[in-house]
C-alpha cells in the first residue's frame, strides 16, 4: 500500500522532515496490519491512501466545511470509491485522511497513552471510514466498528487494548 503524506496548513510544513520519518515509520507498521483484513472490493494489488497531517485552523476549517461542526476534531476521512468505478483502475484509490496531531496529542494525555499509539489509533479509524464502516450510523456498527479498531490498534502497537 502507498503513503503519501502531505503537511498542508496555510501553504507553510506543519512538520520536520524528521517528524514526517518518525510518522512514515508508525503508519506503515499500521498499514501491515491491514494486510488480507481489507473488505473484498478493497484487495487490489496496488491500494493508494493520502493521509494529511494538519494544523488545528485547517482541521475547524474542513470539520465545519464537511460535517458542519465548527470546530477542530482529531481525524476526518474521505473515502473514494464513491467517485471511482473499483473494478476499472490499477490503482484503489482508498479515499484521503487527514490527521490533526494537536488534537491527537491532547487526547494522548487523556487516554494516559503515548502520541504514537494515538496516533496510530486516528489512522486505523480513518481507514476504517474508507473501508466503508461508520461508527454514527447505529450503536450496533459504532460497536462493531470500535472493536475491530481496537483489535487492529492493539495488534499493530503489540499491546492491550485501551
Amino acid at each position: 500500500m502507498n503513503i503519501v503524506i502531505g503537511t498542508r496548513s496555510a501553504g507553510k510544513p506543519v512538520f520536520s522532515a524528521k517528524e514526517l520519518s518518525i510518522f512514515t515509520r508508525v503508519f506503515s507498521r499500521f498499514l501491515s496490519s491491514f494486510k488480507g483484513r481489507l473488505p473484498a472490493w478493497a484487495r487490489h494489488d496496488l491500494v493508494e491512501c493520502e493521509i494529511e497531517l494538519c494544523g488545528k485552523t485547517r482541521m475547524r476549517q474542513l470539520n465545519r466545511k464537511f460535517r458542519g461542526k465548527d470546530k477542530p476534531t482529531d481525524v476526518l476521512s474521505f473515502p473514494a470509491f464513491d467517485l471511482f468505478p473499483v473494478k476499472r483502475l490499477p490503482i484503489l484509490p482508498l479515499g484521503d485522511i487527514v490527521i490533526c496531531p494537536e488534537v491527537a496529542l491532547k487526547q494522548s494525555k487523556e487516554y494516559g497513552v503515548t502520541p504514537s499509539c494515538e496516533m496510530g489509533r486516528l489512522l486505523v479509524h480513518g481507514f476504517l471510514h474508507l473501508c466503508g464502516y461508520d461508527h454514527e450510523k447505529s450503536p450496533k456498527d459504532e460497536a462493531k466498528m470500535l472493536k475491530i479498531q481496537e483489535s487492529l490498534l492493539a495488534e499493530a502497537m503489540g499491546k492491550k487494548q485501551r
